[in-house]
């Protein structure tokens, strides 16, 4: 795992959640039944739509054992809460663990949805999960962004 703390506008910020974040991961990965329903489902569909899109994009860099939320780039994440059934839906050219990271620090300051929530629900019981590889020689991360950030919002919103 990562351990992080960076400053952000004169503030010390110590992120030691991250360091359990790639725990996490690989714990929702190979046994969700330990997790709230919600994850369990959207692991299950995570699961399936890598699946399904193997054969276009590698979605093996989104193993566990690869730890992904810091070496997986151009990706589609979910932030999960362990309480609550609410989730966002991010894409990032970084790793998923950078820009959640960054979200983070951002919430001290901003005080819109998803940084109030963020902010309101502590970065102990949030967590990021990936959910696609946009990563692709063949297929520019511009083109694909948008379109499968809205399928993800749409596949989830309707499951959870």
């Amino acid at each position: 795992g990562k351990r992080c703390s960076q400053q952000f506008r004169g503030v010390s910020y110590s992120l030691h959640g991250s360091s359990t974040w790639s725990d996490t991961y690989a714990r929702v990965w190979n046994s969700p039944e330990t997790f709230a329903p919600h994850i369990e489902v959207i692991r299950e569909i995570a699961r399936e739509v890598q699946a399904e899109r193997q054969e276009l994009i590698d979605q093996t860099v989104l193993e566990p054992e690869r730890d992904p939320l810091w070496t997986a780039r151009k990706v589609i994440y979910v932030v999960l809460s362990r309480e609550e059934q609410r989730f966002f839906v991010a894409t990032t050219r970084s790793t998923a663990g950078a820009h959640f990271s960054d979200m983070s620090l951002q919430a001290i300051v901003r005080k819109r949805d998803p940084y109030r929530w963020i902010a309101s629900a502590g970065k102990d019981s949030l967590f990021p999960f990936c959910l696609e590889s946009l990563q692709s020689e063949r297929h520019f991360f511009n083109q694909m962004e948008r379109p499968r950030l809205e399928f993800w919002k749409a596949k989830l919103a309707a499951a959870v």
